[in-house]
C-alpha cells in the first residue's frame, strides 16, 4: 500500500490569460481532457452508452458481456470495410482504439498531452455553462504499478508493462474481480487523428465507475479542494513547477464568459478544427466556430 497520496484540487480562471501561466515544467507532468460542461463525469463512452440505453442492465457483468460482443462483431466485419492490416487478435487495446476512432462506445477515455488541445475540446462544443479541463498526473498514475513492476524479473519498459497489464485486464474482465486503477495507454497503431491531437487513452480498472473512483488508491481525498488560482500560481512558481507532483488530479474551471476570447486566442495559435481533425472532417468542423461575440448579456 502506498504511504503517500496526491492532492485533488480545483482552480478557477480569473481571466483568460491564466490558462497560459502554468509553465512548461508543471505542464509536462500531466495529461489533459476538456469538457464543454463542467458537470460532465469522467466516464467512458461505453459507460454513458449503457447508462442511456440500458439503465436497468448497468451491472459490471452486463458491461463486460456487451463489450465482448461488440469487439467480436467488429473484428468479424472489419476487413469488409478496409484493406488495412488487422491487429493481433488478442491485442484488444488496438481493436478498441480503432473502434473508438470510428465512433463505437468503448472503455477508452480520450486524453491529450497538450493542455491547449484539451482547452479546444472544452470550448468547441456549444454550452451555456462553465467548461473545465481535467489534468491527470501521469507520474502518479504510474506509481500504481511500482510494486508489481519491481517484482518482475524480465527487463521490460514500465510503459510496455502497463500496456500488457491493461490488455490482460480487459481480456480477463469477465473472469476476475476489477481493481481500482487508471492505465494511461498509447496505442501502437497510431492514426492521423491521434497524432494531430497528441492523444492517448485512460483505461479504468473498474469501468462501471468514474475515473475519480479509480484514482482512490492514490488520492488523499476524492473530494476536490478549491484553491485560489493566484495562490496556486504563487506556490508552483516558487519551485519552478517542481512541486507539481504534489497534485494527482487538477480540475481547471473555465468561466463561460471567457470562451470567446480563449477560442480566439487558440485560433491565433493555429489550434482549431482544421488542424486537429484530419482531412475534410477538419474543414467541415471548422465551419462551426463562433465568429462574433454574443449579443446576449453575459
Amino acid at each position: 500500500m502506498m504511504e503517500n497520496k496526491g492532492e485533488f484540487i480545483q482552480v478557477r480562471l480569473d481571466n483568460p490569460s491564466d490558462i497560459f501561466k502554468f509553465g512548461h515544467r508543471f505542464m509536462d507532468s500531466f495529461v489533459y481532457r476538456g469538457h464543454a460542461n463542467h458537470e460532465w463525469k469522467l466516464v467512458s463512452s461505453l459507460y454513458r452508452f449503457l447508462e442511456n440505453y440500458h439503465p436497468n442492465n448497468g451491472t459490471l457483468l452486463y458491461s463486460n458481456m456487451y463489450e465482448k460482443e461488440m469487439i467480436k462483431d467488429f473484428k468479424y466485419k472489419y476487413q469488409a470495410y478496409t484493406k488495412k492490416s488487422m491487429p493481433n487478435q488478442n491485442d484488444v487495446i488496438e481493436w478498441l482504439s480503432i473502434m473508438q476512432h470510428y465512433g463505437a462506445p468503448t472503455r477508452l477515455i480520450d486524453f491529450s498531452y497538450s493542455p491547449y488541445i484539451a482547452l479546444f475540446m472544452a470550448l468547441s462544443e456549444f454550452s451555456k455553462t462553465d467548461s473545465d479541463i481535467w489534468c491527470l498526473n501521469r507520474f502518479w498514475c504510474r506509481t500504481q504499478f511500482n510494486n508489481d513492476y519491481k517484482s518482475m524479473e524480465e527487463n521490460i519498459d514500465i510503459n510496455e508493462y502497463i500496456y500488457v497489464n491493461a490488455n490482460q485486464m480487459i481480456l480477463n474482465a469477465s473472469d476476475s474481480m476489477p481493481c481500482k486503477r487508471v492505465y494511461l495507454i498509447k496505442p501502437k497503431l497510431i492514426n492521423e487523428r491521434l497524432i494531430r491531437q497528441q492523444g492517448l487513452f485512460a483505461i479504468l480498472g473498474e469501468d462501471r465507475t468514474n475515473l475519480i473512483d479509480n484514482l482512490e488508491p492514490i488520492l488523499k481525498s476524492k473530494k476536490e479542494t478549491i484553491i485560489d488560482i493566484g495562490n496556486f500560481f504563487d506556490e508552483i512558481n516558487k519551485s519552478e513547477g517542481f512541486n507539481s507532483n504534489n497534485y494527482a488530479l487538477i480540475r481547471i474551471i473555465i468561466p463561460k464568459e471567457f470562451k470567446f476570447d480563449l477560442m480566439y486566442l487558440l485560433n491565433k495559435m493555429n489550434i482549431n478544427a482544421e488542424t486537429i481533425y484530419p482531412g475534410l472532417e477538419g474543414l467541415g468542423r471548422s465551419m462551426m466556430y463562433q465568429r462574433y461575440e454574443s449579443f446576449d448579456d453575459k
